[in-house]
């Protein structure tokens, strides 16, 4: 019965996403300082670093259980920050300085990439172990392509405005976002065109952030509580979203877990209305996750499950369950092979539990639930896991009694098992 499923769902296409009432819950975490922390990223779930106001650089090893204060490399404010391993790291700075660290952030130089005033470093990225960019205010649009040895500007066409964000497919193809308008280049940042997006009062409000999912999918936030997408990679945008409650605040960073559900870090001028919002219905709706008057300049996902927030007052936020899916890991011993098991109870009625074993740590995961038909009715998808026992939740409330195939795929393994639903 195992070998029927795989013929019939590739004959038949159908795809509906039953969505989950759990609830992702943002902890706050105990820091060492009460300032603001503007900037924050972490390598893995577990190991990170956050900095702002008076350059005080923490660091947790623990996934923020602990954090502790292992560097204060300036006397300014930190803007932006990335790490290309645990190891090495940038931090760029209100006033056109960007440090590098390799030993973890322990250890700092510095880079002056520019003098001017108002030439804050709003965000670091790199594409690959080579190649990354640092954009921000007036001049700064610097690039480097030797592992951050060296930085050079590659175009003047960037020169004299904000440069909010920036994001990259690959080593030619990218985008940054400031003011009202988004810009593109095709060929490694030495040439940009400009791209606006229809009824964006660009001439009042800005762009502040962009994140992609994949070459085609990707959204831009702003002012205002804006949010536009585009499916055809960046060569044209419409706006999804637009709530005037937002009038005094901002999207400052966003993140995508599939082409529905994202997080966006909100600032706000005058308080109210939540921290972290969150959508899933691809950026149509949004609603606040953290409450209150707090802000998040910086969101960080080590994992699609995993995410982390900074902002003000030296709270730092995290959830444990981004994807809004039931997933645990219930046991400290380490697995020697993969293994799916029978899930429990079966036949169930209208919860059951599947648990898996990883041997290894994986890049992606997906748990998919088909019909007797070889229909996809559910789909639970995880981004980076370490090896070790975990368990899915899983709901069938909305579903009809019958027979249903539940398949587990990641890096180098597949299996599939059949469960009873009897209601």
């Amino acid at each position: 019965m195992r070998n029927r499923i795989f013929p019939l769902i590739g004959a038949i296409i159908l795809t509906f996403l039953i969505q989950s009432t759990l609830k992702s819950q943002w902890i706050t975490q105990t820091t060492p300082f009460t300032s603001h922390y503007y900037t924050l990223f972490f390598i893995d779930e577990n190991t990170g670093w956050a900095a702002g106001d008076g350059f005080k650089v923490i660091k947790t090893t623990n996934g923020g259980t602990n954090w502790i204060h292992i560097a204060t490399p300036d006397n300014g404010r930190a803007e932006s920050m990335y790490f290309a391993s645990k190891d090495t790291g940038f931090i760029g700075t209100y006033s056109g300085k960007l440090f590098r660290t390799y030993d973890g952030g322990y250890n700092w130089n510095i880079y002056q990439l520019s003098t001017a005033s108002s030439s804050r470093i709003l965000r670091i990225k790199f594409v690959n172990d080579r190649t990354g960019w640092a954009v921000g205010e007036n001049l700064i649009a610097h690039k480097t392509i030797n592992r951050g040895n060296s930085f050079f500007k590659p175009s003047s066409q960037l020169d004299g405005f904000s440069k909010n964000d920036v994001e990259f497919f690959n080593d030619t193809i990218g985008f940054v976002v400031g003011g009202g308008l988004i810009r593109k280049t095709t060929n490694r940042g030495y040439n940009w065109s400009l791209i606006s997006v229809p009824n964006f009062p660009s001439q009042y409000y800005s762009w502040n952030c962009i994140e992609f999912i994949n070459e085609q999918t990707g959204w831009v936030g702003g002012t205002r509580g804006f949010v536009a997408k585009t499916t055809n990679s960046g060569n044209n945008w419409s706006i999804v979203s637009m709530d005037s409650a937002y009038f005094f605040g901002w999207y400052n960073d966003m993140h995508f877990i599939n082409d529905t559900l994202g997080y966006a870090g909100v600032v706000y001028a005058y308080g109210g209305g939540g921290a972290v919002h969150r959508t899933t219905n691809g950026g149509v709706n949004w609603t606040s996750v953290i409450g209150g008057t707090g802000f998040v300049d910086e969101l960080s996902f080590p994992s699609n499950r995993i995410g982390y927030g900074g902002g003000g007052d030296g709270k730092i936020y995290k959830t444990s369950n981004a994807t809004l899916t039931e997933i645990e890991n219930v046991t400290t011993v380490i697995p020697e092979r993969y293994m799916l098991y029978q899930n429990y109870p079966n036949p169930f009625n209208p919860v059951t539990r599947i648990k898996f074993d990883l041997a290894a740590p994986v890049h992606f995961l997906e748990l998919i639930i088909y019909n007797s038909l070889g229909m996809e009715m559910m789909r639970f998808t995880e981004g980076r896991l370490t090896n070790g026992v975990y368990e899915y939740e899983v709901n069938g409330s909305k579903l009809s009694s019958g027979i249903y195939y539940y398949m587990l795929r990641t890096d180098g393994f597949t299996a599939t098992k059949k469960m009873v639903l009897l209601k």
